[in-house]
């Protein structure tokens, strides 16, 4: 028997494997309200709720350690009566493409990002093919981890905004941004007015000179490229750094300890 379906007491709650348990803690550690098998559907009790101020997330854990295998169990929870978004996550998490946590379905409607919640009749089954992946991010707003798809658009689940230029672009291990200088005044500046004024520049997102605009960053000190969005290269690097963090911490304090 694997050592993820062992179950196991954490805090005082009895999680039925460690999958479970490293999930609840990483949820915590994410500033995450959750729940345990806190309700009971037709058939089914979820593993957590997510607890959000705006709409709650269903979680489903597998002990799979491929994202791919988790997709046959969205079955049963469209089936199960559940009114919503839910997650399927495994016994890993993804980072090729940002940090990603698992797959992010629906039941009855379509993923609710937009102001105005629509009905759609026809279930999302979450599939890696179609991208419904769950990616991890921070909001800028309310500065809270929450996630977002890119198929279905940005709303945080904390704060409720959905503005999407207050999301973080995906963490990365390493960033490929583009160290470069204003040709025109020959100088990096940390405020954008300031080269917008010695250039001689009207438009908010180009200097004339070079049509590139600089920006300082006051935490890594470097000046990369921007076009219409302001990115740091530290805040991608540093928050992947974190949540690796995070995740490690979680799975080191439910390690199975044989008698």
């Amino acid at each position: 028997m694997s050592t993820n379906s062992i179950p196991i007491t954490v805090n005082g709650i009895r999680f039925r494997s460690l999958i479970e348990a490293r999930w609840a803690e990483m949820f915590s550690k994410l500033g995450w309200q959750w729940e345990y098998e806190p309700i009971e559907l037709n058939g089914y009790i979820p593993d957590f709720i997510l607890k959000f101020p705006h709409r709650h997330l269903l979680v489903e854990v597998k002990g799979e350690t491929n994202m791919e295998n988790i997709e046959q169990y969205a079955d049963k929870i469209i089936k199960s009566g559940w009114n919503g978004e839910f997650l399927l996550v495994c016994s890993t998490l993804e980072y090729e493409d940002g940090i990603i946590i698992g797959l992010l379905g629906s039941t009855k409607h379509s993923h609710m990002w937009q102001k105005n919640d629509f009905e759609d009749t026809v279930p999302i089954y979450p599939k890696i093919k179609n991208s419904d992946f769950a990616h991890l991010t921070r909001c800028k707003g309310c500065e809270a981890y929450t996630i977002y798809n890119d198929n279905y658009g940005w709303f945080c689940r904390n704060c409720g905004n959905h503005d999407a230029s207050l999301v973080y672009n995906k963490f990365h291990k390493d960033s490929k941004t583009k160290i470069t200088i204003c040709d025109g005044c020959k100088n990096y500046y940390n405020e954008i007015n300031k080269c917008r004024l010695l250039c001689k520049i009207n438009d908010v997102s180009y200097c004339n000179c070079v049509r590139k605009l600089i920006y300082k960053c006051k935490k890594c000190n470097l000046y990369p490229y921007i076009g219409e969005v302001l990115d740091c290269k530290c805040e991608y690097q540093n928050e992947y750094r974190k949540i690796i963090e995070f995740w490690n911490e979680a799975k080191n304090s439910s390690q199975w300890k044989p008698k």
